[in-house]
């Protein structure tokens, strides 16, 4: 005899195949209307085919704002062919170089070159302009894409052609494609079938914009998705296997990124080297420094950075005297480092952005204060360590390079991210926003003159920073995207959804 518990499971698992064979289907017939869309896929190509005659130059623009840059550009017709393209253009013009092709030759040899061969400063919008020796007919335009990182500059493209009489023709506009993918996607949102029903719009509109480059923007429109866990889930598996791994990409906790498992064995190498010179540039600042959260996690499991992470992490402390609170620390760091010729951004609680003009990637570095012997940084708990618990570091490897981290490295890790943090979890997310640090990062006692009458303060000796709101930071609503991500809370959400 069926139970009314083995039913509903029954149905709940075919109302999954469906709906993921569906959202299969549909992302594949997106991918094939706008197969022009695989230019941003790393070394992709825009293949444009048209016929048009007296054509006296051919420009290409890119997003405003950004820089334009490419690989190859190819250009045939009756009168070029591919290897004689380059004789034919007269001059290259763009609003503003950072790498100035020398001429049309420089252009073809970029083809599947791996090399960057032409690249413009940010404009509104960027463009480069093949001038030809004559006018003549046009057949076809290639340009190809970077081989990595920058992909997305060629989101936005547009190819223009101008006359010998100096009239322009749109040959193609990749933003009145991306209208036309997003119309596809509102029409099919409102005929969806059923079991996608939920809040279908925000799914179908965050995947168009996946397909056409925009991720910020679909991953915000993705977790506003009223979507089942267990669907989303699946769903994010279709999403990976048909846009994403196809652009070396990965939907990590950080969003859509390219993310170490697309790293080459000496990128990784060298992303290692520039975050230990990054340690040697705040050694003389303070001794207390070495590398933190994910990149400890990485090293002590590991050996190697998370497939599924992007980045790497350093953690910096201070004492009192240097700095008292942790916006001083920061102001400290961001001086120190910028006389050193490092860039500093980020506007964030606990820490900044570190980027040098010769490096690919950015360094997150985090800092603290330490507070009576104890030291802690955000994400963290309060006074999570003692100071012999991270200083003086002891070294490990990664990516076979020797690297300082905590002193009492796996304890550190169990500190962090649990018990569990010998098994990768792809949906873990820190809390940027713990409560207990009010008196570390505020002026606590100017705070609560202002909002005495909505917060009650204890206070604690003489100290400042000892005074402490009893308010604590509400708990952060984790989006669907995030419970989808993290294991555990998957499959409770997935029981608790079949025995409702």
């Amino acid at each position: 005899m069926t139970t009314n518990h083995e039913t509903d499971a029954h149905f709940s698992e075919l109302a999954l195949d469906v709906a993921t064979n569906m959202f299969t289907g549909y992302v594949s017939g997106l991918n094939l209307l706008v197969e022009d869309f695989e230019v941003l896929r790393p070394n992709g190509v825009l293949d444009i085919r048209f016929h048009q005659d007296d054509v006296i130059a051919i420009r290409i623009e890119g997003e405003s704002g950004a820089k334009l840059a490419f690989q190859g550009l190819r250009v045939d017709s009756g009168r070029m062919v591919s290897d004689q393209c380059g004789t034919e253009i007269a001059s290259i013009s763009s609003n503003g170089w950072v790498m100035e092709p020398s001429d049309g030759s420089t252009l073809l040899a970029g083809m599947n070159s791996g090399e960057i061969s032409a690249m413009t400063s940010p404009g509104d919008p960027p463009w480069v302009q093949l001038n030809l020796m004559n006018a003549t007919t046009v057949d076809r335009v290639l340009v190809q894409n970077l081989p990595k990182k920058q992909w997305r500059n060629l989101a936005g493209v547009r190819l223009i052609t101008v006359s010998s009489a100096g009239d322009e023709d749109i040959i193609y506009d990749y933003t009145a494609r991306q209208k036309m993918l997003f119309s596809v996607a509102k029409q099919y949102s409102h005929v969806a079938p059923w079991p996608m029903r939920g809040d279908s719009p925000p799914l179908f509109q965050a995947t168009t914009m996946f397909i056409s480059g925009d991720y910020n923007r679909g991953h915000s429109l993705l977790k506003r998705s009223d979507v089942s866990p267990t669907l989303m889930a699946s769903l994010l598996g279709v999403l990976d296997g048909h846009i994403f791994a196809d652009r070396a990409l990965e939907l990590t906790s950080h969003g859509v990124r390219r993310s170490f498992r697309y790293w080459k064995s000496d990128e990784k190498q060298n992303y290692v080297r520039n975050a230990l010179s990054l340690v040697e540039g705040l050694e003389d600042l303070t001794p207390y420094v070495c590398l933190g959260y994910g990149s400890v996690l990485a090293a002590i499991r590991d050996g190697q950075p998370i497939p599924h992470d992007d980045d790497l992490d350093l953690i910096v402390a201070f004492e009192p005297e240097q700095a008292y609170r942790i916006p001083d620390a920061l102001r400290l760091v961001e001086r120190h480092l910028r006389d050193k010729g490092f860039t500093v951004k980020g506007d964030f609680r606990g820490h900044r952005h570190v980027i040098r003009p010769d490096w690919e990637y950015k360094l997150d570095l985090f800092v603290g204060v330490f507070d009576d012997g104890k030291i802690s940084w955000i994400p963290g708990e309060r006074n999570a360590f003692d100071r012999s618990d991270v200083f003086p570091p002891m070294t490990t490897e990664l990516c076979g390079i020797e690297i300082p981290v905590p002193r009492r490295a796996e304890y550190y890790l169990e500190t962090v991210y649990g018990s569990t943090w010998r098994v990768p979890d792809p949906g873990f997310r820190h809390r940027f926003d713990p409560p207990g640090f009010d008196d570390l990062l505020y002026d606590v006692q100017s705070v609560n003159s202002e909002n005495s009458v909505h917060e009650s303060v204890v206070q604690a000796n003489d100290d400042p920073r000892k005074a402490v709101k009893q308010d604590s930071v509400p708990p952060r609503r984790h989006s669907r995207i995030r419970q989808v991500l993290r294991p555990r809370t998957r499959v409770k959400k997935f029981f608790k959804r079949l025995v409702s």
